[in-house]
């Protein structure tokens, strides 16, 4: 179980996060000037989150596995030299929701939208303190304004809910989501 979920995030974390435009040509304008910068910034902020999502790898095996309700001073195989400090285990199963996630949409050409979204919203394998459901979506639309990265995020998409929107877009179809590549991806 545990190498199956590391293929699944392995191949998450190969998948492009957010698809940002590159700027190109020549300087016309201040403007102009400053676009580029931000999208260097923001490519850069990209790369940043698949690192995250590599790290996320690295802590599937825990997550599969059963994962001690306090992981403090607990070190994994995965990450050696690391040591929790304090207790993030249902953080850790958020990684087997991604694969529960991917495992309804699938390979093929019949996806399982309606299974994939309720577990994103539902929650279903991440549980907090208070033994309420941990969700995806619950940590993609928690607004963190007033965080520069997150406010530049949010001016740049044009929206608090640059993380929701697409996903809750690919599950419902809407575009630009509308053909199976494009919602798996």
């Amino acid at each position: 179980a545990c190498s199956a979920r590391l293929r699944c995030l392995e191949t998450t974390a190969g998948s492009p996060l957010l698809q940002l435009p590159r700027a190109t040509g020549v300087v016309r304008s201040v403007g102009h000037l400053q676009r580029r910068a931000f999208t260097t910034t923001m490519a850069t902020m990209t790369m940043k989150c698949s690192v995250l999502l590599l790290s996320l790898e690295s802590f599937a095996a825990v997550a599969a596995a059963a994962v001690p309700a306090d992981t403090t001073g607990t070190q994994i195989e995965h990450a050696p030299g690391y040591t929790f400090g304090s207790k993030v285990g249902g953080y850790l199963k958020l990684s087997t929701d991604i694969c529960d996630i991917k495992t309804a949409i699938g390979p093929g050409d019949n996806p399982n939208y309606a299974e994939a979204r309720k577990i994103y919203v539902d929650g279903k394998n991440s549980f907090k303190n208070d033994g309420k459901v941990r969700t995806l979506r619950e940590l993609a639309t928690k607004s963190y304004a007033g965080e520069p990265v997150f406010d530049m995020y949010a001016d740049y998409y044009g929206t608090a809910a640059f993380l929701d929107q697409p996903i809750s877009f690919a599950f419902a179809g809407d575009a630009p989501y509308l053909t199976v590549a494009q919602r798996n991806q």
